[in-house]
C-alpha cells in the first residue's frame, strides 16, 4: 500500500458560511452554478478553525462535481447544519447514478462513476476532498436516494468555535 504524506494544515478561525460564499463566487463556479439554493439552519455565524485554502478547495471541488454530474439543470441545494457532534456541509443534486454500491469507491483515487464517461476528469477530486476532511478530523459521506445524490462534508464539532 502506498503511503500518502499528511496534508499540511494552516488553521485560522473563519466564518464557514463566508468561506462557502467565497467558493460559490469563484471564477470557476460563478457562471455554472445556477440554479442553486443555500439553506443554513443556524442564525449565528459559524466560526470554525480550518485551513481556509484547503477547505475552499474542497468546497469548490464538491460544487464543480455537482454542476458537472447533475441531471440537466436541476437545482443544487447547499445546506450548512449541526448534526449530532458534527458541522455538516451538504451539497445535493439530481443525478443519473443508480447504484449506491459504487458510492464508496468514488472516494478512492482514480475511480470515476458510471455517469462520468462523457465528462473530463481524473477521478481525483473526491479523494482529495476526503483527504482534506480527514486532515480536519472529519469525513466525506455520500448518500444516494435516486435521483438525489447528497455529498456531506462532516467536520467534528470540537473544531467549531461559537461565541
Amino acid at each position: 500500500m502506498e503511503h500518502k504524506p499528511p496534508v499540511r494544515m494552516r488553521r485560522t478561525s473563519r466564518n464557514l458560511e463566508q468561506v462557502l460564499l467565497e467558493a460559490i463566487g469563484s471564477e470557476s463556479l460563478r457562471s455554472m452554478l445556477s440554479p442553486f439554493r443555500i439553506v443554513s439552519t443556524g442564525s449565528a455565524p459559524v466560526v470554525i478553525d480550518i485551513d481556509e485554502e484547503l477547505l475552499r478547495t474542497a468546497i469548490i471541488n464538491l460544487l464543480e462535481n455537482s454542476v458537472k454530474y447533475r441531471l440537466h439543470a436541476s437545482e443544487i441545494t447547499i445546506e450548512l447544519a449541526f448534526v449530532d457532534d458534527s458541522l455538516v456541509l451538504s451539497i445535493s443534486n439530481d443525478t443519473d447514478l443508480k447504484d449506491s454500491g459504487e458510492l464508496q469507491q468514488l472516494i478512492q483515487p482514480q475511480v470515476r462513476g458510471s455517469n462520468a464517461q462523457h465528462q473530463q476528469g481524473s477521478g481525483l477530486g473526491l479523494a482529495l476532498v476526503n483527504d482534506i476532511a480527514q486532515a480536519h478530523g472529519g469525513r466525506l459521506q455520500l448518500d444516494l436516494s435516486p435521483p438525489r445524490l447528497r455529498v456531506q462534508l462532516r467536520l467534528p464539532r470540537h473544531y467549531v468555535n461559537i461565541d
